[in-house]
This record gives C-alpha cells, structure tokens and sequence, in this order.
C-alpha cells in the first residue's frame, strides 16, 4: 500500500487479538508494531513509501 508522510492511517483485522505490523516492503524495517484487532492501531505515516501490512497472532509472528 502506498502512504505519504505525515498522513494517519488506521490498519485493523476482523480478529480482535491479532498483532499488526506495518513494515517497508523487504520488511527489514518496522515502522509500527502493536495488537491491534478489531479496533485496529493508527500510524502516522513517517514515509512516503510503499508499505507492508501484516497481521500476526502473537508479538513473535505467530502464524494461524
């Protein structure tokens, strides 16, 4: 997904206890990490760049 800096985003999953990542596309750097669920986390975006979205369902990259 492509993000300007400076803009705020909101990145959320349908299971409430899954962790979200959002990394740059190699994903060698996370910009923001958190449980985010249903509720979803809000990241002002510090790139402009393409970014990844990940969800995990625990805080070591647990996959289901």
């Amino acid at each position: 997904m492509n993000v300007v800096a400076g803009d705020v985003y909101k990145f959320r999953s349908s299971v409430a206890t899954d962790f979200i990542t959002i990394s740059n596309t190699a994903g060698t750097a996370v910009y923001v990490a958190n449980v985010g669920g249903a509720d979803g986390i809000t990241w002002n975006a510090t790139v402009t760049a393409v970014v990844r979205f990940y969800t995990h369902t625990n805080a070591t990259c647990g996959a289901a």
